[in-house]
Parts: C-alpha cells; sequence; structure tokens
C-alpha cells in the first residue's frame, strides 16, 4: 500500500516558513515604530489572525494569552513612569512641587503620549510572538534551525515554554487545591497565608519537570552527537568566529560614524558576514542530525508568503526613502499629533492575510474533521486485520 503524506494538523495550516515570513513582516515594522496609530493597526491585524487560529481555544493558547494580558498590565506602568520622570513638552498637565527629586515638575501630554506609545509597542509585540507559539509548536521550530544552532533552538525553546507551563500548571495546582477545600479569597494576610501552599506546589512541580527534562535530554545524548574535533582546529575556529565578529563591528562603526569611510567599512561588513557564515556552515557540517519532514508547501503557503515580502519590502524601502516616516516624537520640536500614511496602514492591513487564507476559508474545513474522525474510528479495525 502506497503511503500517503501526512495531513497537516490543526496547528500548521500554514507551512513553518511561511509563518516565520509572516512573523519577521508583522514584528518588523512593530519595532521600526512608535506612532500608536500604526501600532494599533498592527495589533488589531495581529489580533484577527490569533481569533481565528484553530487552537485559540486550547491550554496552550491560554497560556500565552494570560502572558499577553500580563505583559500589558505592566507595560502601563511606562506611562505613569515616563510622565513622572521626562518633564518636557509643551501640553501641560498640572504640575508637582518642584522640590520632590526626581517627579518633580510638570506633567506634560507629550511624555503621557510617549509612555502610551511605548507601552503599545510592547504589547503588540507580544501578541505576535503568542501568535507565532501558538500557530507552531517547538518542535515543528526546531526541525527548521540549521545544524549551527540546534543546541542554542533547544535551549531558546525550553526558555521559551517555561513561562506558559508555568502559568498553566499554576492554573491546574489552583483548582486542584480549590477541589480539595482551599480558598483563596480570604483578606490580606490570610491570602498570602493560603497562597503559601499554592507556591510550594508550583515550585515542586517546576523542579520536578526540570529534572525530568534533564534526564531526557542526557539519555537522548544532548550536546554528544559531533564529530572529534582536534584542539588545534577548535582553536583556530573560535580565533576565527571571533575575527569575523570584531570585523563587524568595526565596519558597523565606521560606516555609522565616518561617512567618509563607508565603502571600506561596507566591503569590511560584507567580507565579515560571508567570513562568519562560511565558519558557521562548517561547524553546522561537524553536527550528525536527521530529521523527518513531513510539511507541505501550498498554494495558501504561497500567497501568504509573497503577502509578508510585500510587507517587509514596503517597510524597508519606506524606512530607506523616507527616514522619518515611522518616527513618532511627540516632545518639541514634533508633533504630539502621530502622522498616518495612507500607503503604509494599507500595507499593514496585509498583516492580517492569514486570516483570510486560512483553510476554513479557502476549503471546506468539516470535510477534514470529518476524515480525520472517520480515519481515527477506523484505525482500529484496520489494525486487527
Amino acid at each position: 500500500m502506497k503511503s500517503q503524506p501526512a495531513k497537516p494538523t490543526e496547528r500548521t495550516a500554514f507551512h513553518p516558513t511561511a509563518w516565520l515570513m509572516w512573523i519577521g513582516a508583522a514584528a518588523l515594522p512593530a519595532m521600526l515604530t512608535r506612532n500608536p496609530l500604526y501600532l494599533i493597526l498592527i495589533g488589531v491585524a495581529v489580533g484577527m489572525v490569533y481569533a481565528g487560529l484553530p487552537g485559540r481555544r486550547s491550554p496552550l493558547a491560554a497560556s500565552w494569552l494570560g502572558l499577553v494580558k500580563l505583559g500589558a498590565f505592566l507595560t502601563l506602568f511606562a506611562v505613569p513612569m515616563n510622565a513622572l520622570t521626562v518633564h518636557s513638552g509643551r501640553l501641560v498637565l498640572f504640575t508637582l512641587p518642584a522640590t520632590w527629586p526626581v517627579i518633580g515638575g510638570p506633567i506634560t501630554g507629550e511624555a503621557v503620549l510617549f509612555g502610551l506609545s511605548t507601552s503599545i509597542s510592547l504589547t503588540v509585540i507580544l501578541l505576535i510572538f503568542a501568535t507565532l507559539n501558538v500557530a507552531l509548536d517547538q518542535s515543528t521550530l526546531l526541525r527548521l534551525a540549521p545544524p549551527f544552532l540546534v543546541e542554542a533552538g533547544v535551549i531558546v525553546a525550553i526558555a521559551v515554554g517555561f513561562i506558559p507551563q508555568m502559568v498553566r500548571s499554576f492554573h491546574d495546582i489552583r483548582e486542584a487545591q480549590t477541589l480539595r477545600g482551599h480558598r483563596f479569597d480570604g483578606g490580606r494576610l490570610d491570602g498570602l497565608r493560603q497562597l503559601a501552599p499554592l507556591f510550594v506546589a508550583l515550585l515542586t512541580t517546576g523542579l520536578e519537570r526540570s529534572i525530568t527534562l534533564a534526564e531526557s535530554m542526557e539519555s537522548r545524548g544532548f550536546g554528544g552527537n559531533r564529530a572529534e574535533i582536534p584542539a588545534g582546529h577548535k582553536l583556530w575556529g573560535q580565533a576565527a568566529v571571533l575575527t569575523s565578529m570584531g570585523g563587524l563591528a568595526v565596519g558597523l562603526f565606521l560606516a555609522q560614524y565616518r561617512p567618509a569611510w563607508a565603502p571600506g567599512a561596507w566591503t569590511l561588513i560584507a567580507l565579515s558576514v560571508g567570513g562568519l557564515a562560511v565558519i558557521l556552515w562548517r561547524q553546522g557540517q561537524q553536527a550528525q542530525r536527521s530529521s523527518y519532514n513531513r510539511q507541505i508547501w501550498r498554494q495558501r503557503d504561497s500567497w501568504l508568503a509573497a503577502s509578508a515580502a510585500l510587507i517587509l519590502g514596503l517597510t524597508v524601502l519606506g524606512r530607506l526613502w523616507q527616514p522619518d516616516l515611522f518616527v513618532y516624537y511627540p516632545y518639541p520640536p514634533g508633533s504630539p499629533w502621530p502622522d498616518f500614511n495612507l500607503a503604509v496602514g494599507a500595507s499593514l492591513l496585509l498583516i492580517s492575510a492569514p486570516v483570510w487564507l486560512l483553510p476554513g476559508r479557502t476549503a471546506p474545513a468539516h470535510r477534514t474533521v470529518i476524515d480525520e474522525r472517520m480515519a481515527s474510528a477506523t484505525a482500529p479495525s484496520l489494525g486487527m486485520d
């Protein structure tokens, strides 16, 4: 019987490469601008994508959404902090006594607006990465990592999943202790005392998970799948990496602060980047790695990649053509009222492309679900025949 390619699961509605291009297209303008109008537009588009994901109701999605809410709450402190510490601007809201250290002086509307734009920017970036982690699992991302980044990718994947796992464990432990009769709605002092067993259980669970993970990684030979390298070759490789990175740093410095030396600086940057790429490629050849790729590139992946490439291209060209296109600086001599470019706004709307390209919109999704249920129901009987 001829084997059939695996069908994409709910979390792999698009090819991982297309998802990575999308996150680059969404994150680049969000990191370049502090314009609240553009940031709100990006946030709405990313929110639409998050709401349209099939796995948005999973425990993982709930953990990431809780993390985004926590991050949004914490970033709101940037508004009063910026308003109390930066006393610049023409729109004076009120004035604190000048004798008060640090916070004394005029509280301006420009400081409030800049703090608010910073808060919106951080929240939007958190939402972008939360959407990526709900759309793709960590194992899929690790398969895309080049060989020389496999070990670092495993470490990053563990670090990224730490907080969502902790939030999920917190809710599970609290629910279990509530069923056992513990109450967490007492007064302030009682509430702190009642939270003690909750945090003890959370700490114990985290330690057990860490020990289990360490044993699993050790049993699978993590870090021991590289060929033996002579000490001299290893030393030369490390020296070459340091030389390339040093040349890159010097080239960037000269290109930024010595415009007259720009041709030589960019030549040094190109040589350093090329040398670093060759060194990393050689190091990747020493890693013994095998993987099984089940991903299929479809037409909707091409559309998503094309829209992401268009956003990236327009963003880079706009930044080069008009350096202040994404700049928002409410303090004098700037204006507290943000500018809005219709072309930029239209390009940012393309961030919502996954919503319109999801399989549920391009093809009848219920048929796939029914087919999967029938396959799972008939699998045991086929195995017994």
